[in-house]
């Protein structure tokens, strides 16, 4: 009777066991879930973050761009209000000439 009553409280203790392992089981599986959705998580945000960035990177370079262009034209018309200058006090001498 009492071998019974050990070979019966061992059976619970092993089933104990078992049960006890396969919770750490589903514990470590919800984990590994749980970290796997935030990893996928992060990994969008990281996507979408290099996105923003390229982005405004092309905006910047377009910026840059259009004030080149901006600054181009302004020495372009500074030229011509020089070369028009010239052109003016060229007129100017050939109209004294002429009147000498």
């Amino acid at each position: 009777l009492a071998a019974q009553k050990i070979a019966s409280l061992s059976g619970v203790q092993q089933l104990s066991l078992n049960e006890q392992e396969q919770a750490i089981r589903r514990e470590l599986t919800a984990q590994i879930e749980d970290l796997t959705a935030r990893l996928a998580i992060a990994q969008e945000k990281e996507k979408e973050l290099k996105q923003e960035v390229k982005e405004k990177e092309e905006m910047r370079f377009k910026d840059s761009q259009l004030a080149n262009e901006e600054l181009e034209k302004r020495l372009a018309a500074q030229k011509i209000a020089s070369l028009s200058g010239v052109q003016q006090l060229s007129l100017n001498e050939q109209e004294q000439a002429i009147r000498r």
